[in-house]
């Protein structure tokens, strides 16, 4: 048995959505760019997939803000952040924490001097430190980077809180989030949130491409420099564009069916895990009131006995299973993942990490089935 649970690297793509993606490819095949009646149907059914996916997601707050379409996630990291520095009256203090994707560091490497970055530190069940933010936000600070769901872990920011916060202290300051583990997924409240950057990727919900930039509208100068000007990012192929709107939309409108299947997902593999492994083997990383159905992130340390992650996943890789080390590189690089220790965890505890993600193709069977391999692993570690 093929057993698929890394789904927070990129969900399978079905067959129903590649045959979707076929006929509007066949359907808006011009280039948007050129002149004609092609062109022209191709422009028009861009627009309307820009304002079906900003009503999806921003309802109420909609207006005011455009989406820039890219091909994966990290072109929308890259592109938000160039944005924010080719509007060159904003630049100021930048704040990040660790957790944040591997490609927001590099990415923040393009500010120049007069954004100095500053790390907000992450609480040990992996939460934003509100204390540590309230006291680096000050009136210099112009941009703040957090991610909504840590792509590691699972740990979900209330970042409500983070808004509310930075908009006291600090209301000149832009918020990007980082959407790209939860967009599709999970609820947002972007009223509440109202983020002048927020980044999603189709890759995680099931998409073979295509990603977006939801944007205030007072960085359209800079994005359209981006595009027309410098040519900085391509344009991404009107299909992929459209079946983006249209999937997430869907989704939407299906989602609280959909997080009830999840969450029985993962009750199922965490209740296999109890019976197969002896307690203290193992544990959760984070309380799971605070993490996303999506995702579950284990400890083998603690006991008579550690076991590194990245051996655990290539053993069930040897099963025909795919699962992720929880550590952001493999156990031989002599480098613990930087989330984990940011969060507090030893050494010893960030490279025993495993992170098990699901979605809406697996299968309760599947999920136990995994728990008993993932045992198996560890007794023939």
């Amino acid at each position: 048995m093929k057993l698929y649970f890394d789904n927070a690297a990129a969900v399978p793509v079905r067959p129903v959505t590649m045959a979707r993606l076929a006929a509007l490819a066949q359907d808006y095949s011009a280039n948007q760019e050129a002149s004609g009646a092609a062109a022209e149907a191709v422009r028009t059914a861009l627009s309307t997939a820009e304002h079906r996916l900003l009503n999806a997601i921003c309802g109420s707050k909609a207006q005011g803000r455009s989406v820039l379409w890219t091909n994966t996630g990290t072109d929308a990291v890259r592109a938000a952040v160039t944005a924010f520095l080719l509007t060159t009256e904003k630049h100021g203090a930048v704040l990040f924490t660790d957790g944040e994707h591997a490609s927001i560091p590099p990415a923040l490497d393009m500010l120049p001097a007069s954004c100095p970055r500053n790390r907000v530190k992450l609480l040990r069940d992996g939460r934003i430190d509100l204390t540590d933010l309230s006291q680096k936000l000050s009136e210099r600070t112009r941009l703040v980077v957090f991610h909504w769901v840590q792509s590691e872990t699972g740990v979900m920011q209330d970042l409500a809180a983070v808004r509310s916060m930075v908009k006291s202290i600090a209301p000149q300051a832009s918020l990007l989030v980082d959407a790209i583990q939860g967009a599709g997924k999970l609820p947002f409240d972007f009223e509440a949130v109202q983020p002048e950057f927020f980044l999603i990727s189709g890759q995680k919900f099931g998409l073979p491409g295509g990603a977006a930039v939801l944007y205030s509208d007072e960085f359209r100068p800079a994005v359209k420099k981006i595009r027309s000007e410098r040519h900085a990012i391509g344009r991404v192929p009107p299909p992929f564009c459209l079946l983006l709107a249209e999937t997430l939309g869907g989704r939407l409108a299906t989602m609280s069916g959909d997080l009830d299947y999840i969450r029985e997902l993962k009750e199922r593999f965490l209740a296999e895990m109890k019976e197969a492994l002896p307690d203290g083997c193992w544990r959760e990383t984070v309380p799971a009131s605070n993490a996303s159905p999506y995702i579950v992130h284990l400890l083998f340390s603690g006991g008579a006995q550690t076991y590194q992650g990245a051996i655990l996943t290539r053993i069930m890789a040897k099963f025909g299973a795919s699962i992720a080390s929880g550590s952001a590189c493999d156990a031989e690089t002599g480098t613990p993942s930087r989330v984990l220790t940011a969060m507090g965890l030893s050494r010893d505890e960030a490279y025993s990490a495993v992170r098990v993600s699901f979605f809406d193709h697996n299968t309760p069977d599947e999920a136990a089935e995994l728990a008993r391999l993932l045992a198996r692993a560890v007794r023939e570690y």
